[in-house]
């Protein structure tokens, strides 16, 4: 690499030394994971489904169907609706970090105004149902460590170049970075475990309200000494960070570009973070 600069993305697959791109294996059969939701048609019209259909539509509604959905069922007052929204609610419960996703938060929407007692007993429930333990914003860089370790346990490490990289951070939204580790170590490492489309779109929405994206860290093309830069010693093995988090800055002033490079273990089923916050020099 002649530039030095480790950040092109590139579309295209990965060839099959490396890990491959998160989300080639979209609609493929897993015998192992959850079954897909059936395809349904690209153009979703709730205010022409009958009250039956919007609430069976529920059970395998995708992501960016349910504001739509749960938006016709509140105008509609649809008190039928309630067991099929706390349903859709625990479906996505745990995927999101310390708060609800998006989707959960429609469902509170439309529970509260429906405000009958049905739905005021299912938003009682859901209330009183136990959840993920809070996990506090990462305060200081010096923080990272012992606050990875113990919120993430088993799911999440950081190498040691990745403690070095941290000596010289200058990324200043210091509680971003700790959303995206947490991002990692939450809906990702759900996602590369269990499977399943909606981890997935879980896993988007997330980036997507972070205004984060998950992408290759090298291109393709790149071989030798430019993915040697790439490679980090971790547990008498190499890894290759062919991942990172990034944000949409525009710039590579240190104090407001932020890179978070990444391997899946396959062997210890865990993220192992090798540098942060800022880019990679190769």
């Amino acid at each position: 690499m002649s530039d030095g600069k480790p950040d092109p993305v590139s579309h295209e697959r990965p060839d099959a030394s490396r890990q491959p791109d998160l989300f080639d294996a979209r609609g493929r059969a897993d015998a192992g994971h959850p079954p897909e939701p059936p395809v349904r048609s690209a153009v979703l019209a709730p205010a022409s489904m009958t009250d039956d259909g919007l609430i069976e539509r529920l059970a395998d509604a995708r992501p960016p169907d349910i504001d739509a959905l749960c938006h016709e069922i509140a105008a509609r007052s649809l008190a039928a609706a309630v067991s099929a929204l706390e349903a859709l609610w625990r479906r996505f419960h745990g995927f999101g970090i310390d708060r609800p996703l998006r989707e959960q938060r429609a469902v509170l929407g439309t529970l509260t105004r429906l405000d009958g007692p049905e739905s005021r007993r299912a938003l009682r429930r859901i209330v009183l149902s136990p959840g993920l333990p809070a996990v506090p914003p990462l305060a200081t860089y010096a923080d990272l460590p012992d606050w990875t370790e113990r919120h993430f346990p088993g799911r999440i490490v950081l190498a040691g170049s990745a403690l070095r990289s941290l000596k010289s951070a200058r990324f200043e939204d210091v509680a971003l970075v700790g959303q995206a580790v947490a991002l990692l170590g939450t809906t990702y490492h759900r996602m590369k475990t269990e499977g399943g489309m909606e981890l997935r779109d879980a896993f988007e929405d997330a980036l997507r309200e972070l205004k984060l994206q998950e992408t290759p860290s090298i291109s393709p093309d790149r071989q030798g000494r430019a993915r040697d830069g790439f490679e980090i010693e971790w547990e008498g093995r190499r890894l290759t960070l062919d991942r990172h988090l990034k944000n949409n800055s525009g710039t590579r002033d240190p104090r407001r570009c932020l890179r978070i490079y990444f391997a899946w273990d396959e062997e210890t089923a865990r993220v192992v973070i090798g540098h942060l916050p800022g880019h990679m020099r190769t």
